[in-house]
């Protein structure tokens, strides 16, 4: 019997692209739970928190494949 990490498996609804002031993407967050994923649009709205909500659709399915504590942030 294989074991699968469940940590690597996870399908997400969406990702959210938070941006700094001055237009460089600070931190992305993929939402497994559509709910979250529109609250958290909601939320930023209201604040005035400049983000690029992506729906990721079926087709195009992303799957965690790397853990979070590893993924660096990209500098221009």
């Amino acid at each position: 019997m294989a074991n699968i990490d469940i940590e690597r498996t996870r399908i997400f609804y969406g990702k959210i692209d938070f941006y700094s002031m001055t237009g460089k993407v600070m931190e992305t967050i993929y939402y497994e739970n559509r709910e979250e994923f529109y609250q958290e649009i909601k939320d930023s709205y209201e604040i005035g928190r400049p983000i690029n909500p992506t729906v990721i659709s079926k087709d195009k399915c992303f799957e965690n494949d790397f853990d979070e504590e590893d993924e660096e942030m990209e500098i221009d």
